[in-house]
Protein backbone atom coordinates (compact mmCIF):
# COMPACT_ATOMS: atom_id res chain seq x y z
CA UNK A 1 0.00 0.00 0.00
CA UNK A 2 1.31 3.59 -1.14
CA UNK A 3 0.76 6.09 1.31
CA UNK A 4 1.33 9.51 0.17
CA UNK A 5 4.23 11.89 1.75
CA UNK A 6 3.48 15.04 2.17
CA UNK A 7 6.45 17.29 1.07
CA UNK A 8 4.82 20.37 2.35
CA UNK A 9 5.02 19.61 5.93
CA UNK A 10 9.51 20.53 6.53
CA UNK A 11 10.96 21.36 9.70
CA UNK A 12 14.49 23.34 8.67
CA UNK A 13 15.17 23.23 12.66
CA UNK A 14 14.21 19.32 12.81
CA UNK A 15 17.94 18.47 13.73
CA UNK A 16 18.50 20.74 16.18
CA UNK A 17 18.07 20.79 19.91
CA UNK A 18 17.58 24.40 20.41
CA UNK A 19 15.30 26.80 18.62
CA UNK A 20 15.16 30.40 19.36
CA UNK A 21 12.01 32.44 18.37
CA UNK A 22 11.03 36.32 19.03
CA UNK A 23 9.00 36.46 22.04
CA UNK A 24 5.33 36.40 20.73
CA UNK A 25 6.35 34.65 17.61
CA UNK A 26 5.12 31.27 17.09
CA UNK A 27 7.73 30.53 14.61
CA UNK A 28 11.13 29.56 15.08
CA UNK A 29 13.63 32.05 13.03
CA UNK A 30 17.08 29.97 14.04
CA UNK A 31 17.89 26.40 15.03
CA UNK A 32 20.99 25.85 16.93
CA UNK A 33 23.09 22.93 18.11
CA UNK A 34 24.62 24.66 21.34
CA UNK A 35 23.92 27.09 23.65
CA UNK A 36 26.37 28.67 26.31
CA UNK A 37 25.11 28.79 29.95
CA UNK A 38 22.63 31.24 31.00
CA UNK A 39 24.95 32.78 33.55
CA UNK A 40 23.68 36.02 36.03
CA UNK A 41 25.94 37.04 38.87
CA UNK A 42 24.45 38.84 41.74
CA UNK A 43 27.20 40.62 43.56
CA UNK A 44 26.94 40.68 47.45
CA UNK A 45 27.06 43.79 49.26
CA UNK A 46 28.40 43.58 53.06
CA UNK A 47 27.82 46.30 55.54
CA UNK A 48 27.78 46.81 59.69
CA UNK A 49 24.73 47.00 61.60
CA UNK A 50 24.81 50.06 64.11
CA UNK A 51 23.82 47.97 67.00
CA UNK A 52 25.72 44.99 66.04
CA UNK A 53 29.07 46.28 65.91
CA UNK A 54 31.64 43.60 64.49
CA UNK A 55 29.00 41.24 63.08
CA UNK A 56 29.45 41.44 59.51
CA UNK A 57 25.99 41.22 57.34
CA UNK A 58 25.29 40.85 53.31
CA UNK A 59 22.80 41.88 51.02
CA UNK A 60 21.78 41.24 47.27
CA UNK A 61 24.27 43.85 45.12
CA UNK A 62 23.84 44.54 41.17
CA UNK A 63 22.85 41.80 39.03
CA UNK A 64 25.08 40.93 35.93
CA UNK A 65 24.37 38.66 33.00
CA UNK A 66 27.22 37.15 30.70
CA UNK A 67 26.31 37.05 27.13
CA UNK A 68 25.16 34.48 25.77
CA UNK A 69 26.47 31.84 23.04
CA UNK A 70 24.69 30.32 20.26
CA UNK A 71 26.93 27.93 18.01
CA UNK A 72 26.56 25.71 14.46
CA UNK A 73 22.77 27.11 14.08
CA UNK A 74 20.82 27.80 10.72
CA UNK A 75 18.68 30.02 9.81
CA UNK A 76 16.02 30.55 7.02
CA UNK A 77 14.07 34.12 8.62
CA UNK A 78 15.00 37.20 6.60
CA UNK A 79 13.68 39.03 9.85
CA UNK A 80 15.93 37.33 11.66
CA UNK A 81 19.09 38.29 9.93
CA UNK A 82 17.63 41.90 9.29
CA UNK A 83 17.68 42.19 12.78
CA UNK A 84 21.10 40.32 13.42
CA UNK A 85 22.94 42.80 11.00
CA UNK A 86 21.82 46.15 12.39
CA UNK A 87 24.42 46.77 15.16
CA UNK A 88 26.93 46.10 12.77
CA UNK A 89 24.96 48.53 10.19
CA UNK A 90 24.78 50.99 12.57
CA UNK A 91 28.40 50.45 13.80
CA UNK A 92 29.45 51.42 10.43
CA UNK A 93 27.65 54.64 10.12
CA UNK A 94 27.81 55.62 13.40
CA UNK A 95 29.63 59.04 13.00
CA UNK A 96 27.31 60.10 10.19
CA UNK A 97 24.30 61.97 11.51
CA UNK A 98 22.27 61.79 8.37
CA UNK A 99 22.49 58.54 7.95
CA UNK A 100 21.43 57.66 11.15
CA UNK A 101 18.37 59.73 11.32
CA UNK A 102 17.83 57.87 7.30
CA UNK A 103 17.16 54.20 8.99
CA UNK A 104 13.87 54.23 9.44
CA UNK A 105 12.11 54.07 13.06
CA UNK A 106 11.39 50.46 13.12
CA UNK A 107 15.00 49.49 13.12
CA UNK A 108 15.80 51.54 15.37
CA UNK A 109 13.55 50.00 18.10
CA UNK A 110 14.32 46.59 16.87
CA UNK A 111 17.89 46.42 17.36
CA UNK A 112 16.70 44.57 20.94
CA UNK A 113 14.64 42.06 21.15
CA UNK A 114 12.91 39.60 23.53
CA UNK A 115 14.25 35.76 22.40
CA UNK A 116 12.66 32.65 23.75
CA UNK A 117 14.99 29.65 23.63
CA UNK A 118 13.60 26.86 23.58
CA UNK A 119 14.86 23.16 24.95
CA UNK A 120 14.03 20.53 22.94
CA UNK A 121 14.03 16.65 23.69
CA UNK A 122 15.32 14.27 21.43
CA UNK A 123 11.47 13.62 20.47
CA UNK A 124 12.16 17.37 19.03
CA UNK A 125 9.14 18.32 21.35
CA UNK A 126 10.22 21.86 23.68
CA UNK A 127 10.42 20.98 26.91
CA UNK A 128 12.41 23.94 28.32
CA UNK A 129 11.87 27.29 27.57
CA UNK A 130 13.85 30.49 28.84
CA UNK A 131 13.04 34.00 27.62
CA UNK A 132 16.01 36.54 26.82
CA UNK A 133 15.30 40.04 27.61
CA UNK A 134 16.57 43.07 25.60
CA UNK A 135 18.98 40.94 23.37
CA UNK A 136 21.11 41.92 20.30
CA UNK A 137 23.76 40.54 18.06
CA UNK A 138 27.31 41.75 19.25
CA UNK A 139 29.40 39.12 17.36
CA UNK A 140 28.20 37.04 14.24
CA UNK A 141 30.70 34.59 13.12
CA UNK A 142 29.31 33.01 9.50
CA UNK A 143 30.25 29.12 9.05
CA UNK A 144 33.06 28.55 6.99
CA UNK A 145 32.20 25.23 5.61
CA UNK A 146 28.99 25.32 3.12
CA UNK A 147 26.77 23.03 2.36
CA UNK A 148 25.73 22.87 -1.36
CA UNK A 149 22.22 21.17 -0.68
CA UNK A 150 21.53 23.77 1.77
CA UNK A 151 19.04 25.88 -0.39
CA UNK A 152 18.59 29.28 0.66
CA UNK A 153 19.71 28.85 3.94
CA UNK A 154 22.04 30.88 5.96
CA UNK A 155 24.55 28.79 8.17
CA UNK A 156 25.61 30.69 11.61
CA UNK A 157 28.75 28.86 13.02
CA UNK A 158 28.48 31.01 16.22
CA UNK A 159 26.22 34.65 17.36
CA UNK A 160 27.13 35.94 20.75
CA UNK A 161 23.87 37.94 22.09
CA UNK A 162 24.33 40.70 24.65
CA UNK A 163 21.36 40.70 26.63
CA UNK A 164 19.28 42.46 29.61
CA UNK A 165 19.11 38.97 31.45
CA UNK A 166 16.61 36.16 31.08
CA UNK A 167 14.14 34.19 32.93
CA UNK A 168 12.71 30.97 32.92
CA UNK A 169 9.40 30.35 31.55
CA UNK A 170 6.64 27.77 32.91
CA UNK A 171 6.89 24.93 30.29
CA UNK A 172 2.82 24.31 30.16
CA UNK A 173 1.97 27.90 29.94
CA UNK A 174 5.11 28.66 27.41
CA UNK A 175 4.11 25.01 25.15
CA UNK A 176 0.60 25.89 25.01
CA UNK A 177 0.06 29.74 24.25
CA UNK A 178 2.39 31.70 21.83
CA UNK A 179 1.15 35.44 23.09
CA UNK A 180 3.61 37.55 23.59
CA UNK A 181 5.43 36.37 26.46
Amino acid sequence: MNIPISTSLFDPYLNYRFRVRFSGVPIPILGVKKVSALKRTTASTAYISGGEPGIMHKVPGETTYDPITLERGVTHSPEFMAWACTPHAMAQHISSLDFFFSIPLGIKRDIRRDLVVEVLNRSGIPTLFYRIYGAWVSEFQAMSDMDGEAGNTVLVESLKLEHDGWEFLDPVAAASSYLPL
